[in-house]
């Protein structure tokens, strides 16, 4: 038997020989309702409720970064991009690991002006700034390097003879 399937609307069936048995037109309602699960609504109210408060801190933490220019930023970032606007805060302040909240402030405020309200327009404003890197935490005298050899000769990578041949 071969079976055809066209555009999800009609189906096909073939014996051996390519001779048409039977054709079916498909159904293409959706089905109307989803039969409900007692057991699922508690789970799913407490997802929702985790997501909720995860996002309010999130846009907590953003506003307060960033102050009256992170808020304004954060109304037309939710006007433009309301399905991802979550990810692009998160992203916006990642940038923190490698910019000045200034740096990120100025960049926000340019894109105020430019009506752009996207994280790559921050992230590509504060790439073309030159900035001088964070200063790193930590004392390099402090952190625990494992000892060994860090030079060697390089004839450890020399080839055996039985290597050249197989290589030949």
């Amino acid at each position: 038997m071969w079976v055809e399937n066209i555009y999800g609307r009609r189906l096909k069936v073939y014996d051996e020989e390519g001779a048409l048995l039977a054709e079916f037109d498909l159904d293409l309602k959706k089905q109307t309702a989803r039969p409900l699960h007692p057991e699922h609504e508690t789970i799913n109210r407490q997802y929702q409720e985790k997501k909720l408060k995860l996002r309010s801190a999130l846009v907590e933490k953003f506003t307060s970064a960033f102050g009256e220019d992170g808020q304004r930023y954060l109304e037309g970032l939710r006007d433009k991009n309301g399905a991802n606007l979550y990810w692009h805060l998160a992203e916006i302040l990642s940038y923190q690991e490698i910019y000045t909240p200034e740096d990120i402030i100025a960049a926000i405020k340019e894109c105020l002006k430019i009506g752009s309200y996207h994280k790559n327009s921050v992230k590509r404003l504060l790439e073309r700034k030159e900035i001088a890197p964070l200063s790193c935490a930590c004392d390099p005298a402090s952190v625990n390097m494992p000892p060994g050899k860090i030079k060697r000769d390089l004839s450890c990578y020399a080839l055996k003879e039985s290597e050249v041949a197989a290589v030949s």
